[in-house]
């Protein structure tokens, strides 16, 4: 049977028309009407599992003893990676709670409906974050195209849970994803791969003939003039030791005005002091520690970070670089210079303090718009 006799039959059965007006839709009009229709019904089931899984973290947080299949899943990830504790896996999710059900993501998801030619899209993805890779992950899927996931060993666990869970409730996807060990470059139409500088490079020549989409690394940074208050502080403090500093989005670098009192970074960290019962983490702050000791390196300490006058924007695990700033206008401009480097900003001039690792979908890494991107393919 001809296409067009096919969508006019589904224009008169799902949309009610009559099939004497049905001939006189352009195919265009239906096919646009159709995309709206199954784009609204992938955001009603993905609504719908954000609402479920918000009232399943409400249960995990409430109740130590509480178990189900996401507890379990939780508990199992941090045995396999213990930068992976119940504490910042559950920001994760919480944070894409927020994502799926805050209005600029079907926003967003109505600029760029399904493609109706499906390509199959490799996905490599990082795993210094729980689920640093989901973004991408879901992008492909909510464009209409075939995803092949590549995980990173640091992040088997949770986020191959989280498609699986996903797909319960949007079916369409289940059959359209695949998690493997790897992929060759003749196996997919286009690449989104996150990884170092070095391994970017690698990326860049092997898949070289597709439609791609590198990241390499970058850092965030704080800007303050000295204004902020306790509050303020803390909620900066939130960005720095959010995953323990581990995610692009991290802030590892601050900027701060000259004869600003270095000691208000340390009268904010109170609240986590949690972090002194990780032993990776500690191990970390020793080491650091150790290394400034022997090159005589003026230091800052409180028992678990070291803070460092650097210029440096990339500060280790459990410490965190500062520099003095004169003039606000010379720094933006050497910011700007490094812009290549940066994931974020926040404080003067750029993000609220406290909302570098509260992203929405629309923020999209170094950038650049991964929606668009697959749009276009």
């Amino acid at each position: 049977m001809h296409s067009s006799v096919i969508i006019i039959a589904i224009t008169q059965s799902v949309l009610g028309v009559p099939l004497q007006f049905a001939c006189k839709y352009s195919y265009c009009n239906q096919l646009k009407q159709l995309d709206m229709m199954v784009q609204e019904s992938v955001l009603t089931q993905i609504h719908a599992f954000a609402v479920n899984l918000k009232g399943e973290l409400a249960r995990i947080e409430s109740s130590e003893s509480y178990d189900s299949q996401w507890v379990a899943c939780i508990r199992k990830a941090e045995i396999e990676n213990p930068w992976f504790t119940k504490r910042e896996q559950l920001r994760s999710l919480k944070s894409w709670v927020a994502i799926l059900t805050d209005p600029s993501f079907e926003a967003e998801l109505n600029r760029f409906p399904p493609k109706t030619t499906t390509k199959t899209v490799g996905v490599i993805a990082a795993g210094n974050i729980p689920m640093v890779g989901l973004h991408d992950a879901i992008s492909v899927l909510l464009s209409g195209h075939n995803l092949l996931l590549k995980c990173s060993s640091e992040d088997k666990i949770l986020l191959p849970f989280f498609l699986a869970q996903l797909s319960e409730f949007v079916v369409d996807f289940k059959a359209r994803y695949s998690i493997v060990e790897g992929f060759k470059s003749r196996d997919i139409n286009a690449l989104i791969a996150t990884g170092s500088d070095n391994t970017a490079r690698y990326f860049e020549y092997y898949f070289r003939e597709n439609h791609k989409i590198i990241r390499k690394n970058r850092t965030s940074v704080a800007v303050l003039d000295g204004s902020e208050t306790q509050e303020e502080m803390e909620a900066l403090l939130e960005d720095v030791f959010a995953y323990f500093g581990l995610g692009c989005r991290s802030i590892t670098k601050l900027y701060l005005p000259k004869g600003f009192d270095v000691q208000r970074v340390f009268k904010a960290m109170p609240k986590f002091e949690y972090l002194a019962n990780h032993n990776k983490y500690m191990n970390n702050y020793t080491y650091h520690k150790a290394l400034y000791l022997m090159n005589q390196t003026p230091y800052l300490e409180n028992g678990f970070c070291n803070l460092v006058e650097e210029e440096s924007l990339h500060s280790p695990v459990s410490c965190l670089h500062y520099e003095f700033y004169d003039d606000i206008a010379v720094l933006n401009n050497t910011l700007t210079d490094m812009q290549e480097k940066i994931q974020c900003r926040v404080g003067v001039d750029g993000l609220a303090l406290g909302s570098a690792q509260k992203p929405c979908f629309t923020d999209y890494a170094d950038q650049v718009n991964t929606m668009e991107f697959l749009n276009g393919l």
